[in-house]
C-alpha cells in the first residue's frame, strides 16, 4: 500500500526520511478531494487538474488550516521549523472540519509526528523544517539520482539526500496564522 512520507530538513541542509503515514490518500488526495468538495462542488478530478484549482493557494475565501494544508501537498514544498506548531495545528483542524467515516486521514498522525520536532531524546532537534513525498508510489522528490550529464542516464546507481544548500527548486511556505 502507499505511504506518505515525512522528511527532517536538517540544519546542515540534508533532507533525512522521518516517517511514513498508511494510505497515502489520507494526505494529499484526502485534503485536495475535501477542498474541491467544498470549493468546486465536486471530488478531485484525476488526470488534467483546472488551474484554478491550484490557485486556491493564495485564495481568501480558505481559512488558515485550508491554505496551510494544501500548502503542503505541493511538490518540493519546506515548512520552516518555526511553522511546525502551526503546521500540526493546521492538520488537527483540516481533520476536525473535513474527516469523514470511513475515508483514509493521516492529517492528525502527521501532526503528532510533527509536535515531536524539538523534544528531547526525539532526535529531531536539529531541524530547519519539514517536507513531504506524498506518496511512496513515485520517485522521491528528496533524492538525487547520480545522472550522467552527456548522455542523461544514471551514472552508477548512487544516489544522496537533497540538501537545500546544494540543490534547487524547492521553496518555503508561507503559512497563515490561525485567526
Amino acid at each position: 500500500m502507499s505511504r506518505t512520507e515525512l522528511y527532517q530538513v536538517k540544519i546542515n541542509g540534508d533532507v533525512e526520511w522521518v516517517a511514513d503515514f498508511r494510505n497515502s490518500h489520507g494526505s494529499a488526495m484526502m485534503i485536495w478531494n475535501a477542498l474541491h468538495r467544498e470549493y468546486f462542488g465536486r471530488d478531485f478530478p484525476l488526470g488534467d487538474v483546472p488551474q484554478d484549482f491550484w490557485d486556491l493557494q493564495s485564495s481568501p475565501r480558505l481559512q488558515w488550516y485550508e491554505t496551510n494544508s494544501f500548502l503542503s501537498t505541493f511538490d518540493l514544498v519546506i515548512v520552516r521549523a518555526s511553522d511546525l506548531r502551526l503546521m500540526s495545528a493546521s492538520f488537527l483542524a483540516f481533520a476536525d472540519r473535513y474527516q469523514q467515516d470511513g475515508r483514509a486521514c493521516s492529517l492528525r498522525d502527521q501532526a503528532s509526528t510533527l509536535d515531536r520536532f524539538g523534544l528531547p531524546g526525539e532526535g529531531l532537534q536539529d531541524t530547519a523544517g519539514v517536507c513531504w513525498n506524498q506518496t511512496s508510489v513515485n520517485c522521491n522528490p528528496w533524492q538525487v539520482d547520480s545522472i550522467c550529464a552527456t548522455c542523461g542516464n544514471r551514472d552508477d546507481g548512487e544516489a544522496r539526500p537533497w540538501n537545500i544548500n546544494k540543490d534547487t527548486n524547492h521553496w518555503f511556505a508561507d503559512l497563515k496564522a490561525k485567526t
